[in-house]
């Protein structure tokens, strides 16, 4: 877990999973790899990028969890190159499983929810952390791994957390540098929290002219509370 990462950033994480949930869904549509929806009374954000690598985060009543899933990590019960999966290949040959340890102690409450969702993506995870409302930090379990194995943390760097990630994640998916008009509407975005039609037309020129699209796109935002 990267240092400057506490549970007290819940709410400004939660707002900002949302807004670039809302943005790539303008910029990219049904291509997006930012997504966020809502499973009873827990809001869910899921970042896949389309390689095999992906973050989640479940924020939940009463505690939040965030997996990842680094599908070249030695750590993953996928990658064949590694030596643990090799050593376990007779076994995971069927069903795929985490690395023992990795949901070691994480709440009831919260692990029932990241095994609820979709695909079994739980059996692919290679790192967790989570915590309680009443906890001031976070926790891990006590995985079984050599000490120089990289489980994916690196995919924390991934979230969100401000307008220059996200924009710098952008240019870097796409292969183009951002004009100023784009990059200030992402700005305008996080400072505001609203999405409106002169930052749609920053971000995709001429959305306008598809009545019905457009109406679905606005219609989409909307259920995300940023209209």
């Amino acid at each position: 877990m990267p240092d400057d990462f506490d549970p007290f950033e819940r709410e400004f994480l939660h707002r900002a999973c949302r807004i670039a949930s809302g943005i790539d869904l303008v910029v990219c549509g049904k291509y997006r790899t930012h997504h966020f929806e809502s499973e009873g009374r827990a809001d869910v954000f899921l970042h896949d990028d389309r390689t095999g690598d992906s973050i989640e985060a479940i924020f939940a009543p009463g505690g939040m969890v965030i997996t990842g899933v680094a599908h070249e990590s030695s750590m993953s019960p996928s990658n064949l190159d590694s030596p643990y999966c090799r050593s376990k290949i007779s076994l995971q040959r069927e069903r795929l499983l985490p690395r023992v340890g990795i949901f070691d102690e994480v709440p009831a409450t919260l692990m029932r929810r990241v095994k609820k969702r979709p695909g079994d993506r739980w059996r692919s995870v290679t790192f967790c952390y989570w915590y309680e409302d009443v906890d001031d930090e976070w926790y891990s379990g006590d995985v079984e791994k050599d000490e120089d194995e990289d489980e994916g943390g690196w995919l924390m760097g991934s979230l969100p957390r401000d307008a220059e990630r996200l924009v710098d994640y952008f240019e870097d998916a796409l292969g183009e540098s951002w004009p100023k008009s784009r990059i200030d509407a992402v700005e305008a975005v996080f400072e505001f929290g609203k999405i409106t039609d002169a930052h749609i037309e920053a971000w995709k020129p001429g959305a306008k002219k598809s009545r019905s699209s457009y109406a679905k796109l606005t219609k989409q935002l909307a259920e995300l509370g940023l209209r």
